[in-house]
């Protein structure tokens, strides 16, 4: 496969699509993977720049490459008749090129059932979203990998980011939408 995009946290910014899915570094993406929150603003989040989630969905069926999309808090079932790639399931996992990943989208603490798993069926890689906060850290063997958000970002540096999962490389990246590389780490 080798390159995934992976993104969370849209919440109905056209813009933050724009710059995700028809940069210059997303022609060499394979397949995008979105760890919810896809249409919906939320109570608690400013409207984002870009707010139209018609706009937004009908992009996102226009779109060519695969797409995995997991379901987060705000998203519902409404949302799901606008989009035509499956999006309320709470959990994704992908086996791609001798690894093992669990997509999610972060509000349901999965850490003890996660590290319950015997050493075999672990996963590598556990892509989360909900926090808008990038984060990119190994613990106990798994990869833990929130790319933080497009459209509205949160923590100390409030910089909108998503990331690279290189298959072949055995690297993952956090960048900001200019491309620069913020976070990286090699396993």
């Amino acid at each position: 496969m080798s390159l995934i995009g992976i993104t969370s946290d849209i919440h109905g910014s056209k813009i933050a699509w724009d710059k995700l899915f028809y940069s210059l570094i997303s022609k060499e993406i394979n397949l995008w993977i979105i760890s919810g929150d896809i249409l919906y603003h939320g109570p608690k989040n400013p409207i984002p720049e870009g707010y139209s989630p018609v706009e937004l969905a009908s992009a996102i069926n226009e779109y060519k490459k695969p797409l995995i999309i997991v379901k987060g808090n705000c998203d519902s079932e409404v949302d799901q008749t606008l989009i035509k790639v499956p999006i309320m399931s709470p959990y994704g996992v992908l086996f791609i090129d001798g690894l093992k990943i669990l997509i999610h989208h972060g509000d349901k603490n999965l850490d003890n059932w996660i590290f319950s798993l015997e050493e075999d069926d672990r996963f590598d890689i556990v892509i989360s979203g909900h926090t808008h906060i990038p984060l990119l850290q190994k613990k106990n063997g798994i990869i833990f990998f929130n790319p933080g958000s497009p459209s509205i970002p949160l923590g100390e540096v409030k910089e909108k980011t998503f990331g690279l999962l290189n298959t072949s490389k055995r690297s993952i990246e956090i960048l900001n939408l200019e491309g620069k590389v913020l976070d990286s780490i090699i396993f």
